[in-house]
């Protein structure tokens, strides 16, 4: 759900240039491996003090970002707390008008041999 929420907002905020997704390992150990998850875009990107108010329920970078793209402002808050959930965080670099990163890591419990 993290993954395509990222996703959908990379492709909606990108109207010319790419989207691109990269999944890396992390931390092992002999029970759990940790993954972060990457979308980036080339869209709008975001300016530093709009960045600060992304991951707040109900908040968006402005009020012009909502009568443009539309949401309610939870999608990124969720996502948030979903990662947490899985012992991850997320997070977000990005430059006005140079497209974003957004990235969440989450744990994951090995299956057992059989």
């Amino acid at each position: 759900q993290i993954f395509l929420n990222l996703l959908s907002n990379g492709i909606k905020f990108t109207q010319r240039g790419q989207v691109y997704l990269h999944v890396e390992a992390e931390d092992e150990t002999a029970t759990h491996q940790t993954f972060r998850f990457k979308v980036y875009d080339s869209g709008i990107g975001i300016s530093e003090e709009g960045q600060k108010k992304l991951f707040n329920r109900f908040s968006q970078v402005d009020c012009s970002t909502t009568r443009t793209y539309g949401g309610t402002g939870l999608g990124l808050a969720i996502s948030k707390q979903f990662a947490e959930l899985m012992d991850g965080s997320v997070g977000v670099q990005s430059e006005q008008g140079k497209g974003s990163l957004f990235w969440f890591s989450a744990v994951f419990k090995k299956a057992l041999s059989v």
